[in-house]
């Protein structure tokens, strides 16, 4: 097994088992940059994000997808019957962009006798990362900031019943994570 093994690694380390090596590798990534080509079938991006991309949504859509979740969670609730909802936003989607920053600074001094003076310069670049998506040239998104909620409205059948209204606030304030002046419960008419 020992002979097998060294036999192994001297070929390994051999000029003809180096070029196998980088011919091998050369053939992974040039698989890996042509997956992505053929990937998207006949060139129209899917709505369902793919493991590992982003899926963005406009605010729009963000508030429509919490609203269907949210008629869901309350229609489950007992007692609360037929429901409409409607989140209202504060503000849309905000995107934090990769940038490079480059600061230089330079500082000189004088002294004479007894006076100090210093004067100062600076200057300041920032540069945004730009990479080559499917879509073309674009930033390189950090993070993406979600919509504040400025409020929701529930319009439902037991609207009106005290225990009902406080089931379907206490639902609404823990999955949005917002204050509960900011939820109104009315009755359907």
């Amino acid at each position: 097994m020992e002979k097998k093994s060294s036999a192994f690694f001297s070929f390994l380390k051999s000029e003809k088992g180096g070029k196998i090596i980088l011919a091998i590798g050369i053939l992974a990534i040039l698989c890996i940059f042509l997956s992505g080509y053929f990937s998207g079938g006949d060139g129209e991006k899917s709505s369902q994000a793919q493991p590992g991309e982003a899926q963005i949504l406009s605010a729009d859509e963000y508030a429509a997808k919490l609203e269907n979740k949210l008629t869901d969670i309350v229609g489950s609730i007992a007692g609360a019957g037929d429901c409409k909802v409607m989140v209202t936003l504060e503000n849309g989607i905000q995107y934090v962009y990769a940038q490079e920053e480059k600061i230089s600074e330079n500082k000189t001094q004088d002294s004479t006798n007894s006076t100090t003076r210093t004067q100062e310069s600076g200057d300041q670049q920032r540069t945004y990362l730009i990479v080559d998506g499917g879509s073309g040239k674009q930033a390189l998104v950090v993070t993406e900031v979600q919509p504040t909620i400025k409020g929701v409205v529930i319009v439902c059948q037991g609207g009106d019943v005290p225990a009902v209204q406080q089931r379907i606030i206490n639902a609404v304030t823990t999955a949005l994570a917002v204050n509960s002046t900011r939820v109104c419960v009315a009755p359907l008419s």
